[in-house]
């Protein structure tokens, strides 16, 4: 990775996106840097968490195991780039979209799925064309990247740095993560430059139907906390609190397309091919 990812922690801004109609949908970006009075932080229905945008169905109740599917559109195209203007390695944002993933089930009962992704555009709305496509042609949640409002520098104010939506969003547009390409993307994330790790946790916290924290340690809080690479992600108990009142407790799973073995099992495969070639030749 490039030298310009030096240790650092901060907050930045996210824009997330909540459901109006169908068709159409309100953006919310955050209210004490923007002056956005329509976007606060909804009243509170536990201690640090908000639910909002509905939930992805459990018809065996709180606890019991919710499937949810999940695809890469675009997103691991090369159109993310790094401060060096280098595209972030798709390997890299498999990597670090499963880790997001797996600390949501590591603490309720969501088994997260990747599945193919026939590839379209990118749908800003639950529109008749992204109706059309046939529910198995991607993921209940679904990665992709667009230009939403490029830099701070260009802003001239903290700016967007991605959007989600809600499962009560409907049909296909529900659960869709989008990524301003138009940001330089981090291993290790500043305000101005964020980080995949800490965006995409928080990101995936909406699409699981968590609204806004007003707790700035949340992974929830409008400003979404940043990571220093693989390995760091985490979340506050209000998180899991907050994700535990619309699933119950519990234990899930992260299953992706491509899995890939642990440097362990390439040494021990190593291994065993140099013995089996050895006693070969032995014999």
């Amino acid at each position: 990775m490039t030298s310009h990812y030096a240790s650092l922690w901060r907050l930045s801004v996210v824009l997330v996106l909540a459901l109006l109609t169908a068709g159409s949908a309100r953006a919310c970006v955050l209210c004490e840097a923007l002056g956005c009075a329509s976007c606060a932080v909804a009243a509170s229905d536990g201690p640090g968490y908000v639910l909002q945008g509905g939930q992805w169905p459990q018809p065996g109740g709180d606890g019991s195991p919710v499937t949810i599917t999940y695809s890469y559109n675009n997103f691991l195209d090369g159109g993310l780039r790094d401060p060096d203007g280098v595209s972030v390695p798709a390997d890299f944002l498999r990597s670090v979209t499963e880790e997001a993933f797996g600390l949501w089930a590591a603490v309720a009962p969501l088994h997260f799925v990747e599945v193919a992704d026939v590839g379209t555009q990118v749908f800003t709305t639950n529109s008749f064309a992204y109706r059309d496509y046939p529910d198995d042609s991607f993921g209940q949640i679904r990665m992709n990247h667009r230009f939403i409002n490029g830099t701070d520098a260009q802003n001239g104010m903290p700016a967007a740095k991605a959007i989600a939506y809600f499962p009560s969003n409907g049909r296909h547009i529900g659960g869709d993560i989008h990524f301003d390409n138009g940001d330089p993307w981090a291993i290790v994330g500043t305000p101005s430059e964020p980080d995949v790790l800490g965006i995409m946790t928080h990101e995936i916290g909406h699409t699981l139907g968590l609204g806004h924290s007003d707790l700035p340690e949340s992974t929830m809080f409008p400003a979404a906390p940043r990571r220093s690479g693989l390995g760091t992600g985490m979340l506050h108990p209000a998180d899991i609190a907050g994700v535990r009142a619309i699933y119950g407790a519990g234990v899930g799973s992260v299953t992706p397309l491509l899995a890939v073995p642990e440097p362990s099992t390439w040494l021990i495969a190593a291994i065993a091919i140099g013995c089996l070639s050895a006693c070969r030749r032995g014999g």
